[in-house]
């Protein structure tokens, strides 16, 4: 079974969905551990890795934003009726 998500025609199973779902979750997870750490309530859990010499090829590199995909994913299925 697939669900339409958005206006470009793709199609998204519900294993992709919970997979989407799985890694936003651990990286939230990840991101709280981080930012306890920083400010010195954790002295062990995650690290974070920073490149010594960037590689330029990265330089116009954007992340994608999960909240917003999550957001246009739900609007999507409201616009859709499903």
């Amino acid at each position: 079974m697939t669900l339409q998500v958005s206006a470009t025609e793709e199609c998204y199973t519900l294993a992709h969905e919970e997979n989407v779902r799985f890694v936003y979750e651990a990286w939230q997870q990840v991101e709280q551990q981080l930012d306890g750490s920083r400010s010195g309530e954790s002295a062990c859990g995650p690290v974070q890795y920073v490149e010594k010499t960037p590689n330029p090829g990265l330089k116009n590199f954007v992340p994608i934003d999960l909240e917003d995909w999550w957001a246009q994913q739900f609007l999507a299925k409201i616009e859709n009726g499903s």
